[in-house]
């Protein structure tokens, strides 16, 4: 179990180089019947193990979002992580892709040995600073994800995960 823990880990922290929210160009995602969006997937074959990595989300009105990306090994569901998350100050809808840019540098910033952490745990960019806590290991986590824009928060996600 230890070993296919481990394997998960390296898998993930790599997908989320290769093929995340946060590294992908839009143009890359797929557009779903149901309106979501589709991003994956990031395959491996490690030891004669098919590993998959996919994030589906959807976002609603005022840029709300929501989402659940999917670990799969041999077509089963191993790990995945919820999120739900939005603006809290609805002023900076109009500014959304600036925020987005932020959201995706804090993302980037991610701890390679802890990649279920969404983000940096602390990162300054011009007046915004991203900001994420997370409490618990791989195995089963929660955290919440904040932006802020000269000391006011404007953003917040929370989410949670663990192995399935």
């Amino acid at each position: 179990m230890k070993q296919e823990i481990e394997d998960l880990l390296a898998f993930f922290a790599r997908s989320r180089k290769h093929m995340s929210y946060e590294t992908i160009d839009e143009r890359l995602e797929q557009e779903l019947e149901d309106g979501s969006k589709l991003i994956g997937p990031y395959q491996e074959d490690i030891e004669r193990k098919s590993f998959q990595f996919f994030d589906n989300y959807k976002v609603f009105e005022e840029e709300e979002f929501e989402g659940r990306e999917t670990i799969l090994v041999n077509g089963c569901e191993k790990w995945f992580r919820e999120y739900h998350g939005g603006f809290i100050d609805k002023n900076f809808v109009k500014k959304a892709q600036e925020v987005f840019e932020v959201l995706k540098e804090g993302m980037k910033c991610f701890p390679m040995q802890q990649p279920h952490k969404r983000g940096a745990t602390k990162l300054m960019i011009k007046d915004y600073l991203y900001e994420d806590s997370c409490e618990g290991g791989f195995e089963k986590y929660h955290g919440v994800e904040k932006i802020f824009y000269q000391g006011k928060q404007i953003y917040e996600l929370v989410y949670f995960g663990q192995l399935s």
